[in-house]
C-alpha cells in the first residue's frame, strides 16, 4: 500500500481539532451541568420532576404526546423524516469518502464548501436534526437521560461539524458517519408504523441492524485513520485506503477470517483495531447466531407438511408454550395409542420460542411445527388441512383481552370451514356467552361433522362450584379427564397417602362397546360385572334407542336396558381393560356369597336381599317392574313419597325457572339488598365464601357459570347453600347484573388479602372459600414475569392459611378452612402449602394441594382437548359430571312439553359420609368392593372413590380396588339420582 502524505490544498489550513472540538466540548460541558444539577437535588433530596400546575410542563407533555411519542401520528412521521434523513446523510458521507477521479489520494479536509451541492443538501438535514433534537430535548422528562442516548450523541456527532464549516468555509469529513447509529431505533418505528407485527422479527432486527452499524462504524473510523495518519509525525504516513477496502477489513477481522492481504498502518489504526477487536468479536458471536437462527427458521417453518403418518390434525390459535406441552403429552400418552399414526401439525403466526423448540424436538416423531395463518388459503394448502382428521383451535387462558381472542380463533374457525366445510373442529372459548356466536358459524354442526365448543372458563368455573358442594370434586374429574400412568405400592395397606391417590391417578375415561352377552341386562347389573371381574368402572351407556343417541349417566333399571351396539363409558387404567366390556362372553349370576351377610345389621342384611331378589326378578322377567315394586315395603313407600314431596321447591321466593334446569329468585334483588351488614355477618354458617381479587378496570369472570351449577334443580332445596361474595364494590356491581336473580347470594364490599374483611366474611364457619383472580388490563407498568399473574391468589391462600380465630362450636383455624384456589399456571402450585415436600419440577397433578382437592388449574382444559378429539361424546359426559348439561341460560324458553320430573331427578355427583346409610354397615372395616356392590343394588347409586382423611387433610382416592378396607372417618364419591 503506496503512503499518501496529506498535504492540503493551498489557502487551506488544518481546523480538524476545532471541527472535534465543537462536537466534545459542548456535549461534555452540558453533561457536567446536568451531573451537577442532578447532584445537587440529591443532596437536597429535592424532586425534579415537573409540577402539576406548571404551564411549561403542560406544553412539555403536549409536546410529547402530539409530537415526540411514536404512539402519535405526528411523532411517527417526524421520527421517520429523521430516519430517512440519516441514511442520506450517511449516504452523502460515504460518497465524500472517495477521492477525486484522477487522485489518488483522499483529502480528509478542503475549502470551498459551497461549491459542493452535496454539502447544501447535508447542511439541510442537519438543520432537520437540529430541530427535532431541541424538540426531543425540551419535551424530554428527564434530561440527564436524554443526553446520554446514542440519538444525542449522533447529533453532537454531526450538527456543530456542520454548523462550524459552514462559518469556516471548511470542510472536514470527521465524524459525520456516527449519523448511521440512528438505524438502532428502525425496529421501534416499523413497529409503530405497524410494518412489522412478528415480534419474533423484532427481536432479530435488533441484533442484525446493531452488527451492520457495528460494521459501518469501524470501518468508517478505520477509514478515517489510515486516510489521515498520525498527528506526531505530521500526518506522513496516512495510506489511501478507500471505503470498501475498510469494510472488507473489517468483516475479515471481526469474523477471524484475517487473510492478512489489509492492515492498519497508522499507530491510531492500530490502537483502534486492538479495542475493536475486544468488544466487536464478542458482540459478533453473540449476533450472528441470533441471525442465522431466524433465517434458518424461516426456511424451515416457512415450509409445506409433508405427510408421514397416516393421519394428522392441525391445531392453530394461541399456541403457547403451556398449552403445547399438556396438549402433547396428554394426546401422545401410551394408552391413547396415538404415537407413530397420528401427528400433530401446528400453525401459528410466530417462529417458536426457544421452550417451545425444546418441547417440539422432545415430541419430533409426532409433531411439526409452521408459521403461517389459519385465515390463508395458502397457509391451509401447506398444513394439507383438507386432508386432515379435525382441526383444533386453542385459547389461552391467561389473557386479558379475552374477547377479542375469542373474535379470532372464531374468525379461524369461519376460514377454516369455509376452505373446507366438513371440517371437524374442536374449539376453545373463554367465555360462555360467545358460545352462541360459534354455532352460528356456518357449517358448524355438532352432530353432523363432530364439531365441539370447549369454553375454558364455563368448565373450570363449574368444577370449582361443584368442588364447593362436594370438596375433592375438581380433583376427581380432573384424574379422570386427563392420562397418567404412575407407580404404586400395595394401597391396601399403606398409610401414605400418595400411594392411594397416585393409584385412583392410574384411571382414566375409556369408550368401548358392550359384548352382546350383556344384552337385556340393566346397567347396574352390567356395571356389577365390570367392578368385580375387571375392576373397571361403568360410568354412562350411548342410549341409541331413538333417534338422536343419548348419554345416560348411571341410569336406573327402570331408563335402560342394554341392547346390541351399546357403547359404554368407562374408569380404567388402560384402554385394554376398558375394551374387554366388549369381549365378556360369561352368563350373570347373582353371587350373594362374595358378601358376608352375617357381619351386617339386620336393617341392612333385608336391603342387601331385598335388592338381590329385585335383581333376580329383574333378569328373570325381561324387564317386569311388576314385581320389583312387591318387594318395596312400607317404609320405602315413605322414603319415596318423601322424596316426591322434594321434587317442587318449599321455600318462599325460589321457584325453577322455565327450562327446569335451575332455581331462580321471584324477583330480583339489587345490589344494595344484598349487601350484609357486620349484624348480618355474625350468624353466617356453613357458607361458602367467595373471595373475588379484581377491580373496576379488571375482565369479568363470570361468576354466574360458577353459581348457576350451585343452583340446579336436581339438588334439594336444603342443600341450597348461601353464597357470599367478598371483593371490590366497583367489580362487583358489573357483575351483579347477571347474578341479581340467583337466590342466597350476598355480598360483603372489602379486599379478600384484608384480614378483617375475611373475618366479616366469617370465614372459619364456611363450609368452603374460593380464591378466584380477574384478569387485568394491561397497564405500563405491568410485570414482565408472567408467573406473578397468581400472585393474590396464593398470598391470599397463605394469608387465610396464617389466621387465627376463638375456639367455639363449628369453628376453624385457618389452616383448618377448605380452601380451593384458582391458578393460571401449574407451577405456582409449590407456593399454596409451604410445609410439603412436593417437587418443584413435579406436574400439577403429582402436587398435594391439587390431590387434597385445594388447588385447580386451566390447564386441564388441553387434556379435555384431546379427550373431545379422540371421542366425540366426552363434552357431553363431562356436562353430565360438570351438572351443566341444561344449563344455558337463565331466560331459557321452556318447551310444551318439558318434562319437568326428569330435570330434576337427573344424575349428579355428590359425596356422603359413610356413616350415614346406607353405607354404614361397612364404615368401620368394611371392603370398598363389597360397598360398591351394595350401594349399586339397593339404591342404584355408582362409587367412583373416596375422599379420606390423613391426618388433618383429606385426600381424593378414585376408584380403590375391591379389597381396599374402608375407615368411619371416609367420605365417599357418588352419583346418584338428584334430590
Amino acid at each position: 500500500m503506496a503512503n499518501c502524505s496529506q498535504a492540503l490544498p493551498s489557502g487551506c489550513t488544518r481546523k480538524w481539532h476545532y471541527f472535534v472540538t465543537a462536537s466534545v466540548a459542548p456535549y461534555f460541558g452540558f453533561l457536567i451541568i446536568f451531573l451537577i444539577y442532578r447532584l445537587v437535588l440529591v443532596l437536597r433530596k429535592a424532586d425534579d420532576s415537573d409540577a402539576p400546575r406548571s404551564k411549561l410542563a403542560l406544553l412539555r407533555l403536549k409536546l410529547f404526546k402530539d409530537w415526540v411519542s411514536l404512539n402519535a401520528v405526528g411523532g411517527r412521521i417526524l421520527a421517520a423524516f429523521a430516519m430517512l434523513f440519516s441514511i442520506g446523510s450517511f449516504s452523502i458521507y460515504i460518497r465524500d469518502t472517495f477521492p477525486k477521479r484522477g487522485v489518488e489520494c483522499l483529502n480528509v479536509e478542503r475549502c470551498d464548501v459551497y461549491s459542493d451541492p452535496w454539502f447544501i443538501v447535508d447542511v439541510v438535514f442537519n438543520a432537520y436534526f437540529l430541530l427535532y433534537f431541541f424538540l426531543r430535548f425540551f419535551a424530554s422528562k428527564d434530561k440527564l437521560v436524554f443526553w446520554v442516548t446514542s440519538s444525542t450523541i449522533a447529533d453532537f456527532a454531526t450538527i456543530p461539524p456542520i454548523i462550524y464549516a459552514l462559518g469556516a468555509n471548511q470542510w472536514w469529513l470527521g465524524l459525520r458517519f456516527w449519523r448511521i447509529g440512528d438505524l438502532l431505533s428502525l425496529p421501534i418505528l416499523l413497529e409503530s408504523f405497524g410494518v412489522v407485527k412478528s415480534r419474533k422479527l423484532l427481536l432479530t432486527l435488533n441484533p442484525f441492524l446493531s452488527l451492520l452499524v457495528l460494521w459501518l462504524l469501524g470501518a468508517s473510523v478505520v477509514h478515517l485513520l489510515e486516510n489521515t495518519g498520525d498527528p506526531w509525525v505530521d500526518f506522513t504516513n496516512a495510506m489511501p485506503l478507500d471505503y470498501f477496502q475498510a469494510q472488507y477489513f473489517i468483516a475479515v477481522t471481526i469474523s477471524t477470517v484475517g487473510y492478512g492481504d489489509l492492515s492498519a498502518e497508522t499507530t491510531l489504526g492500530r490502537i483502534f483495531m486492538i479495542v475493536f477487536i475486544v468488544g466487536g468479536l464478542a458482540l459478533f458471536a453473540s449476533y450472528v447466531p441470533l441471525i442465522v437462527d431466524y433465517i434458518g427458521d424461516r426456511n424451515k417453518y416457512l415450509g409445506s407438511y409433508d405427510p408421514i403418518t397416516l393421519r394428522h390434525l392441525v391445531v392453530c390459535g394461541d399456541v403457547t408454550a403451556a398449552s403445547m406441552e399438556n396438549f402433547l403429552k396428554d394426546f401422545f400418552h401410551e394408552d391413547r395409542d396415538e404415537e407413530g399414526k397420528t401427528t400433530v401439525v401446528f400453525l401459528d403466526l410466530e417462529l417458536p420460542s426457544a421452550h417451545l423448540k425444546s418441547i417440539l424436538r422432545y415430541y419430533a416423531l409426532g409433531a411439526e411445527y409452521f408459521q403461517g395463518s389459519p385465515l390463508s388459503i395458502k397457509d391451509l394448502k401447506r398444513v394439507k388441512l383438507k386432508d386432515a382428521e379435525a382441526c383444533i383451535i386453542l385459547a389461552d387462558n391467561t389473557v386479558s383481552n379475552r374477547e377479542e381472542k375469542d373474535s379470532e380463533n372464531m374468525m379461524r374457525a369461519v376460514s377454516i370451514k369455509n376452505y373446507k366445510q366438513d371440517m371437524r373442529i374442536v374449539m376453545q372459548v373463554l367465555l360462555q356467552k360467545n358460545k352462541a356466536l360459534v354455532q352460528s358459524i356456518p357449517n358448524f354442526d355438532p352432530r353432523q361433522y363432530g364439531d365441539a365448543i370447549i369454553c375454558v372458563t364455563e368448565l373450570k368455573l363449574s368444577m370449582i362450584a361443584q368442588s364447593c358442594l362436594c370438596p375433592g370434586f375438581s380433583t376427581l374429574l380432573c384424574n379422570i379427564i386427563g392420562i397418567g400412568s404412575y407407580e404404586y405400592s400395595n394401597v391396601n395397606q399403606s398409610e401414605n397417602w400418595q400411594d392411594s391417590y397416585f393409584f385412583g391417578c392410574g384411571y382414566e375415561f375409556y369408550m368401548a362397546q358392550l359384548s352382546e352377552n350383556f344384552v337385556g341386562m340393566t346397567f347396574p347389573e352390567v356395571a356389577e360385572i365390570c367392578f368385580k371381574k375387571w375392576n373397571i368402572v361403568l360410568l354412562a351407556v350411548e342410549d341409541r334407542s331413538s333417534s338422536t343417541s343419548t348419554i345416560l349417566l348411571n341410569p336406573s333399571r327402570k331408563e335402560f336396558i342394554v341392547s346390541k351396539g351399546t357403547q359404554g363409558y368407562f374408569l380404567a387404567f388402560d384402554k385394554e381393560t376398558a375394551e374387554k366390556a366388549s369381549y365378556f362372553s360369561e352368563s350373570y349370576s347373582v353371587e350373594n356369597d362374595e358378601i358376608q351377610l352375617k357381619s351386617f345389621s339386620r336393617k341392612s342384611q333385608r336391603f342387601f336381599r331385598r335388592a338381590a331378589a329385585s335383581s333376580n326378578d329383574a333378569y328373570e322377567d325381561d324387564g317386569d317392574e311388576s314385581r320389583q315394586l312387591d318387594v318395596v315395603d312400607d317404609d320405602e313407600k315413605e322414603e319415596k313419597e318423601e322424596e316426591e314431596e322434594k321434587l317442587t321447591p318449599a321455600s318462599v321466593g325460589i321457584r325453577l325457572n322455565r327450562s327446569a334446569s335451575f332455581y331462580v329468585c321471584d324477583q330480583a334483588q339489587s345490589f344494595e339488598e344484598a349487601i350484609l351488614t357486620d349484624g348480618e355477618c355474625e350468624y353466617l354458617r356453613h357458607h361458602i365464601v367467595v373471595c373475588v381479587i379484581g377491580d373496576d378496570s379488571s375482565v369479568l369472570i363470570g361468576l354466574k357459570d360458577m353459581l348457576l351449577p350451585m343452583r340446579a334443580s336436581n339438588l334439594a332445596v336444603a342443600e341450597l347453600k348461601l353464597v357470599v361474595l367478598l371483593g371490590d364494590r366497583s367489580y362487583l356491581e358489573r357483575e351483579w347484573e347477571s347474578l341479581s336473580s340467583l337466590n342466597d347470594i350476598r355480598i360483603i364490599c372489602g379486599s379478600p388479602l384484608v384480614q378483617r374483611d375475611l373475618r366479616r366474611a366469617m370465614v372459619n364457619t364456611c363450609s368452603m372459600c374460593v380464591f378466584l383472580r380477574s384478569s387485568q388490563c394491561e397497564t405500563a407498568g405491568q410485570s414482565k414475569d408472567e408467573y406473578l399473574i397468581d400472585k393474590e391468589c396464593i398470598l391470599g391462600t397463605l394469608n387465610l392459611k396464617s389466621m387465627k380465630f376463638p375456639s367455639g362450636k363449628g369453628a376453624k383455624q385457618g389452616y383448618d378452612i377448605p380452601i380451593i384456589t384458582d391458578l393460571a399456571y401449574d407451577s405456582n402450585v409449590q407456593f399454596l402449602d409451604q410445609e410439603d415436600e412436593d417437587n418443584p419440577d413435579a406436574a400439577l397433578c403429582e402436587s398435594q394441594p391439587f390431590a387434597f382437592g385445594q388447588a385447580i388449574s386451566s390447564s386441564i382444559m388441553d387434556s379435555v382437548v384431546s379427550s373431545v378429539y379422540c371421542d366425540r361424546k366426552a363434552m357431553t359426559l363431562l356436562h353430565l359430571l360438570l351438572n351443566t348439561e341444561e344449563i344455558v341460560t337463565e331466560d331459557d324458553e321452556g318447551e310444551d312439553d318439558l318434562d319437568v320430573k326428569s330435570k330434576i331427578i337427573r344424575c349428579r355427583l355428590t359425596q356422603c359420609p359413610i356413616i350415614d346409610p346406607p353405607f354404614d354397615t361397612f364404615a368401620d372395616g368394611g371392603l370398598y368392593g363389597d360397598m360398591f356392590t351394595f350401594v349399586l343394588r339397593s339404591r342404584s347409586f355408582l362409587c367412583l372413590g373416596l375422599y379420606r382423611a390423613f391426618g388433618t387433610q383429606r385426600c381424593v382416592i378414585t376408584s380403590p380396588p375391591y379389597d381396599y378396607p374402608l375407615r368411619p372417618s371416609d367420605r365417599v364419591f357418588v352419583i346418584k339420582k338428584g334430590k
